[in-house]
């Protein structure tokens, strides 16, 4: 048994049945709304937009690059100078394109 002190538990201790009173189903609330994306940042300024970010900036390397990537590119890749978002954004902004 499941008892104390190897005490088995009477036979009424454990009903075998059990009834349900009543059924109710409710519809659920809805979800609380999501919470507003963080506005766009990049370059810390407001001239750059996703627009400009997505805008061509191909060159002899890369034919389908955009600004962003070319930013990326400048911070990021072991072949790049590993600039600050900051002096990547001027490059590409004022000097590249």
């Amino acid at each position: 048994g499941n008892g104390v002190g190897y005490a088995t538990p009477p036979d009424d201790a454990y009903p075998l049945t059990y009834s349900i009173d009543y059924v109710s189903i409710e519809a659920l609330p809805p979800p609380p709304p999501s919470p507003p994306l963080p506005p766009w940042s990049k370059c810390g300024t407001p001239a750059c937009t996703p627009e400009a970010w997505a805008a061509a900036a191909a060159n002899s390397e890369c034919m389908t690059c955009s600004c962003g990537d070319r930013i990326d590119w400048l911070q990021t890749s072991p072949d790049g100078p590993r600039m600050d978002e900051a002096a990547a954004c001027a490059q590409v902004a004022g000097v590249e394109f």
